[in-house]
């Protein structure tokens, strides 16, 4: 580092080529990649192994793709996979926080409403007359459309997080390019997750070879 300023490389005598060269001295094909490669793979079998399976019938779909995608935030900071944050992000997050506190409103006015059709005597709540006609006649529709909503509302929220963690992060690339494929697959069996939700068709075409791994596989 001495007579270096901050912004040079640090090992500028040092050419990829020539050092990937030197590695094969040791091993045929092995490069500094496939060292990049193995810290990636050996960091996303790391964090999926911190996901207890015996308690995987309390999580939905929605909770196992953001519990993949939290593994796989870790490899693309590990491999330093960043990408600029959209200049429109601040006005999707307000939009959507927007949408968000409009499924929170509806979700207590139901509650309201089914109060007044278990007790009439309380009285209706005040409402617009377009909103009058749309509001459940009986109780159990009403229990089931605030179930509904709330249900509605949890993914929307979880996919609001994603996309606000994700904002500096690639998650592509380590996925289609370090990560070995067989620890995805073989995870998703293993948690009943279907492989086209994280998986999408481009990755599944590209890494045909791994999709019968069973779930017993291990990254070692």
């Amino acid at each position: 580092m001495k007579n270096k300023k901050g912004e040079e490389d640090l090992f500028d005598k040092v050419q990829p080529t020539v050092l990937n060269e030197y590695f094969k001295e040791f091993m045929d094909d092995l490069s500094a990649k496939v060292f990049r490669t193995y810290n990636a793979s050996f960091t996303l079998q790391k964090q999926l192994d911190k996901f207890d399976v015996a308690k995987k019938e309390q999580f939905s779909q929605d909770d196992l793709v953001k519990f993949y995608n939290d593994a796989n935030r870790e490899v693309a900071i590990l491999c330093n996979h960043q990408k600029a944050e959209s200049k429109d992000h601040g006005k999707t997050m307000a939009r959507l926080e927007s949408q968000k506190d409009t499924m929170s409103k509806n979700i207590k006015l139901l509650q309201k409403h089914l109060g007044y059709l278990k007790d009439p005597s309380k009285g209706s709540i005040k409402v617009k007359k377009d909103m009058e006609a749309k509001l459940p006649k009986d109780e159990i529709s009403c229990k089931k459309r605030i179930a509904e909503t709330k249900l509605r509302l949890d993914k929307f929220e979880k996919g609001m997080a994603m996309k606000d963690d994700n904002k500096c992060v690639s998650l592509g690339t380590s996925k289609m390019n370090y990560m070995d494929p067989r620890i995805t697959v073989a995870w998703c069996k293993k948690v009943d997750l279907q492989i086209e939700k994280v998986f999408p068709r481009t990755v599944r075409t590209k890494f045909p070879w791994a999709m019968h791994f069973k779930s017993e596989y291990m990254f070692e």
